[in-house]
């Protein structure tokens, strides 16, 4: 899957290298929920870099939510941090992702405050 994916990148196909990029599944060896990351390096490059992540759950089914950001392939330079909330299935004692929400900057800020105004109400009540 990454040689597919270096010769996306390489040759400009953003939209296969994107959705190659999120799908990666760089942490196939990964035993622990607190090792795993979004770093992603192609021919030496970082083309994914991770910046923060909290762990939200930890299991069988663990939650992280990331904060990263991309390099753009024209410009060569890193893009606005973007974040994503991932859930990992540890499978034969490696954790695998099984599924990404990508969060753009409008739906992150209206999720923190429709959660803020949520939790407020609920200590009024």
């Amino acid at each position: 899957m990454a040689a597919d994916f270096d010769d996306d990148y390489e040759h400009g196909n953003s939209n296969n290298a994107d959705w190659k990029a999120n799908n990666y599944l760089s942490d196939e060896n990964v035993a622990s929920v607190d090792d795993v990351s979004v770093d992603l390096e192609l021919n030496g490059e970082t083309v994914v870099e991770q910046l923060d992540k909290i762990v939200l759950t930890k299991g069988a089914w663990s939650t992280i939510l990331f904060r990263y950001r991309e390099r753009d392939k024209k410009t060569g330079k890193f893009g606005p941090p973007k974040a994503s909330l991932i859930r990992y299935n540890k499978f034969r004692g490696c954790y695998r992702k099984r599924a990404a929400f990508n969060l753009p900057a409008a739906v992150a800020k209206e999720l923190i405050d429709t959660l803020t105004q949520w939790l407020n109400n609920d200590l009024i009540e």
